[in-house]
C-alpha cells in the first residue's frame, strides 16, 4: 500500500523519547539523590556545558551522520533522519528496553547499567498520515529487522518525498494499544522538557533488562 492512497489528518500532542545520559550520572545514584533532584543536577550539568543542551535533544537525530556507515532503522534506510517517538512514555520506555536487549545480547556484553533521560516534546503535526488502523494490510509495521525494516523504509522514504510531518504507527514492542510517531520535520518539535530518569540493567548470566524509573 502506498501512503498517497491513505488520507492526510493532523495532530498535535506530547511525544516522548529516551535520551542516554553519560556514566557520570550514575555517581548520582550512588549519593542517593531523589529524581527532582537529579533533574535538577542534570539541568545545572547542561547550563555549565557539561550535558548537551536539551534543545539539542531534538536536534541531534536530524543531524547528518559523519562518522562511519549508515545505520538501517525502521523507517530510514540511512539517507533520511527520523526523530523516533512515542505518545506515551511507556512506549518509548519499551522500544528502547527491547534493542537495548537486542546490542547487548549480539554484542555479549557483560553486565552494565545505562542511564537514560525521558524527555517530552510538542509534536505540531500538520501533515500526517495514521497508519495504525491499516496494520492487518500492513504487517510489516511491526516486525522485526528482516521481516519489516525494507517496506517500512519505503514508507519513510515516500513520506518525505511527499512533505509529511510525521506518522502515526503502531508499536512494535508495546502492542496492541503503544503507539509511536516517527518525525521527518526538525521545525515540528517544539517545547522540549525533562520528564526523569530511568536506568537499564543487563544482566548477561540471564539476558534480561530491568528497568528502574528513579
Amino acid at each position: 500500500m502506498n501512503l498517497s492512497e491513505l488520507s492526510l489528518s493532523s495532530w498535535t500532542g506530547i511525544v516522548y523519547r529516551l535520551q542516554v545520559l553519560p556514566s557520570p550520572i550514575e555517581a548520582l545514584k550512588d549519593m542517593e539523590i531523589d529524581s527532582r533532584g537529579m533533574l535538577e543536577m542534570i539541568q545545572l550539568l547542561r547550563a555549565r556545558g557539561d550535558l548537551e543542551d536539551i534543545q539539542s535533544t531534538l536536534d541531534h537525530p536530524f543531524q547528518a551522520r559523519i562518522h562511519g556507515p549508515k545505520r538501517q532503522t525502521r523507517f530510514s534506510d540511512g539517507s533520511i533522519r527520523v526523530f523516533y517517538s512515542a505518545v506515551e512514555l511507556e512506549t518509548a520506555r519499551k522500544e528502547v528496553l527491547y534493542h537495548s536487549l537486542v546490542y547487548a545480547i549480539s554484542h555479549s556484553s557483560p553486565d552494565r547499567q545505562v542511564y537514560y533521560n525521558e524527555i517530552s516534546c510538542h509534536f505540531e503535526g500538520n501533515t500526517i498520515i495514521d497508519l495504525r488502523p491499516h496494520l492487518d494490510s500492513m504487517p510489516y509495521l511491526v516486525k522485526d529487522m528482516a521481516d519489516g525494516y525494507e517496506e517500512c523504509n519505503r514508507i519513510g522514504q515516500e513520506a518525505v518525498a511527499i512533505d509529511l510531518d510525521g506518522l502515526a504507527t503502531p508499536s512494535a514492542r508495546n502492542q496492541p494499544n503503544g503507539s509511536c510517531a516517527p518525525i521527518f520535520k526538525r521545525s515540528a518539535i517544539t517545547d522540549p522538557a525533562d520528564e526523569g530518569v530511568c536506568v537499564f540493567s543487563y544482566d548477561a548470566s540471564s539476558r534480561t533488562i530491568e528497568v528502574e524509573r528513579l
